[in-house]
């Protein structure tokens, strides 16, 4: 082997950003870029890179062509890279499977974990063709088909115009039961952490748990999520709290007011962890008459205060809008700014009956965040419960942990799911 490929970003800014596909000759001593930043794209055009890490093996036989997965819109997608003439080939146009992961690539055979979200993951093998034919590729499933044929999926696109002329284009995963016509489920909107990653059409044990028990789940991949380009990613910082909640309150609205009639439009849910914890509290107080309940998962409820706890201080920064250095003592106008983009602002008007999930030990979003919420709603008559998981940190992704938060965000569902809402308030 000659040649090392490897992901480059630019340092500081939001994390998680599209990359770059750096080659090292190492033969030659030279640098190449073969794959640059995607700021903007049409339609399903290549948005760019989006990828933690590349496989430990990726490189195909003939030394030129690499083979790597990438979060591409509402989709996670296999790609060849042909890193003689930056080319950059999708393997994977299915419809039917939503979600690709490269694990190897052997002999020019590529294994790959894949999963729509109605069917757990499972393996696919192809042995792929020679360069300018790789879309001929033959996918070959290991082992039996497991889908769920009583839920059902779909990719909705967005169009909001936030600014009047210019319009706004982003998506959701909207995952059901199947039922019949006159019997809509009740929805729980679910917009994903971050902010910028990606809610990609894959299983999802929560979302199939939901749905065998009743409910129909939309996972909200709003503006600054992965996989949309560089420019949606640079256009959220600084207006957190505001756009990406509005485009999770225009998709909530956009399914449930849905001419198809998809979902029970006075039975809407809220859920979401860290960010996607913010924006469900930024929701119930911005939105306070349009949701059932919620349920907060180490919610950021306050950065102003988080900005000291927290061990990324720089994101509190830099998703607030405000530069960061480590040396730089924030300032009364900077915490201003750090509380004006918090949903704990809007206390005065929560009245959802809302949960909030804890990690004892989590360092990303302390639990002094979501106490402080507690505190809050609890002194202001909310209906609210507060629990805490020992030995948990930022994920609450412990067996006992995941089987105990289910069960009773179930339970917090269903209890307020027959709860009489006036129709004025729809």
């Amino acid at each position: 082997m000659t040649k090392l490929a490897y992901l480059a970003n630019k340092s500081g800014g939001a994390y998680c950003q599209c990359s770059t596909l750096v080659l090292y000759n190492w033969l030659e001593k030279q640098t190449k870029t073969v794959v640059n930043i995607v700021d903007t794209i049409n339609g399903d055009e290549f948005p760019g890179l989006y990828s933690l890490l590349l496989p430990e093996r990726c490189w195909c036989d003939d030394n030129i062509r690499v083979v790597i997965d990438t979060e591409w819109r509402s989709k996670c997608e296999a790609v060849v890279i042909n890193t003689d003439t930056s080319e950059v080939i999708r393997l994977t146009k299915d419809d039917e499977i939503g979600n690709w992961h490269v694990l190897d690539v052997v002999d020019d055979y590529v294994l790959a974990q894949c999963s729509p979200p109605n069917q757990p993951h499972f393996l696919m093998v192809g042995e792929l063709p020679e360069a300018n034919k790789e879309q001929e590729i033959k996918w070959n499933r290991l082992g039996e088909d497991a889908t769920l044929e009583d839920i059902t999926w779909k990719i909705l696109k967005h169009n909001r115009s936030p600014d009047g002329d210019v319009t706004k284009e982003f998506e959701s995963v909207l995952i059901s039961p199947k039922t019949d016509s006159s019997k809509k489920p009740p929805l729980v909107v679910y917009p994903h952490g971050g902010p910028h990653s990606v809610f990609s059409s894959e299983y999802s044990l929560y979302a199939a748990a939901l749905c065998k028990c009743g409910f129909a789940v939309l996972f909200v991949n709003y503006g600054g999520s992965t996989g949309f380009g560089q420019a949606s990613i640079e256009a959220l910082p600084g207006n957190i709290g505001t756009a990406d909640v509005s485009d999770v309150q225009f998709a909530a609205e956009c399914v449930v007011n849905s001419a198809f009639k998809l979902v029970h439009k006075r039975r809407v849910f809220l859920a979401g962890g860290s960010h996607g914890g913010f924006l469900t509290a930024h929701l119930i107080g911005q939105y306070p008459d349009f949701y059932r309940a919620a349920v907060l998962r180490n919610p950021v409820v306050n950065i102003a205060s988080m900005m000291h706890t927290t061990d990324i201080p720089d994101w509190c920064c830099v998703e607030a809008g405000l530069g960061f250095d480590f040396k730089t003592i924030c300032d009364p106008a900077g915490y201003q700014a750090l509380w004006k983009h918090s949903p704990i602002r809007y206390a005065d008007q929560m009245k959802t009956p809302s949960i909030i999930m804890l990690g004892a030990n989590d360092l990303r979003v302390p639990p002094s965040q979501g106490k402080e919420l507690y505190k809050a709603l609890h002194s202001r008559g909310v209906t609210v419960r507060l629990l805490i998981y020992p030995d948990n940190s930022h994920p609450l992704n412990k067996v006992d942990t995941e089987a105990d938060a289910f069960m009773n965000i179930v339970k917090w569902f269903w209890d307020h799911l027959h709860k009489e809402v006036p129709e004025e308030t729809i």
